[in-house]
């Protein structure tokens, strides 16, 4: 499981702050999820604005670029 920085148990100390367009966090997460679990069937499911941030995500790498199977968002915001 994911939490975007800021919103975990910890504080964010870092100089970046979260926000729901901010892909880069997951694309980190599922490419070390890929290299952990090379032959594992990956999914991944995001709700609220982890469901739109996963839909930009999957939109910039495309099919070939994420080691997923499968995506859904849950109840995303619509813009």
């Amino acid at each position: 499981m994911m939490h975007f920085r800021g919103c975990g148990q910890a504080p964010n100390r870092l100089p970046r702050a979260y926000h729901s367009g901010d892909t880069a966090d997951a694309y980190w997460f599922i490419g070390q999820l890929a290299r952990r679990y090379p032959r594992a069937i990956k999914v991944a499911a995001g709700v609220s604005l982890g469901g739109n941030m996963l839909l930009k995500l999957v939109a910039e790498q495309g099919g070939d670029g994420l080691d997923l199977a499968g995506a859904i968002a849950i109840s995303a915001p619509s813009i």
